[in-house]
């Protein structure tokens, strides 16, 4: 797992590991404060070129980009991505996540100690889900086809807001009382 740290390194990048035509409208959609939407929207079955964005750069992007890439306060709104690789998160504050929907993730999501705003991933796929200990001072949506086909531990987490997992699977919830 390599991370960059500013826009300019991103765009440096060459041959395979160059920026994408979803990950560049990605960056435009976050700098704007606008959603983006990949494809119809719906939740890929796997990985499209045309919806794969990599963990790495959702990363950069969560926590407000850079000086070169700065992330509308509105934050990161996706729908209808593939994510590529593992979207860890621990220990950090971001800076404007608003939500991954009907979004397949190829990894878990790890947030453990966390601080979000909101966490909405409505519809969306993914092997796990550890938010342990983390604060969200808004909502929660695990819902209308969230699907998780590991663990979702939330113990210890503060949600300010509602937790929503009305028409969502997972296969372990733990941390629930």
């Amino acid at each position: 797992m390599t991370r960059y740290s500013t826009l300019k390194e991103w765009k440096a990048l060459k041959g395979d590991e160059a920026l994408t035509d979803p990950e560049r409208d990605l960056i435009e959609c976050c700098r704007r404060g606008v959603p983006c939407t990949l494809g119809d929207g719906k939740r890929p079955e796997g990985p499209d070129p045309d919806r794969t964005i990599r963990a790495d750069l959702l990363r950069f992007l969560i926590l407000g980009g850079s000086d070169d890439c700065r992330v509308d306060e509105s934050g990161v709104m996706l729908s209808g991505a593939y994510v590529r690789d593992r979207l860890d998160l621990r220990s950090t504050t971001a800076v404007g996540l608003r939500g991954f929907v009907n979004c397949a993730f190829e990894k878990e999501l790890t947030a453990p100690q966390a601080r979000f705003q909101m966490l909405n991933l409505q519809g969306s796929k993914l092997s796990g889900l550890n938010i342990e200990g983390a604060e969200i001072t808004g909502s929660v949506r695990l819902r209308k086809g969230f699907h998780s086909t590991g663990e979702v531990s939330l113990a210890r987490a503060k949600i300010g807001g509602q937790l929503s997992c009305e028409g969502g699977i997972s296969r372990t919830l733990k941390g629930m009382r």
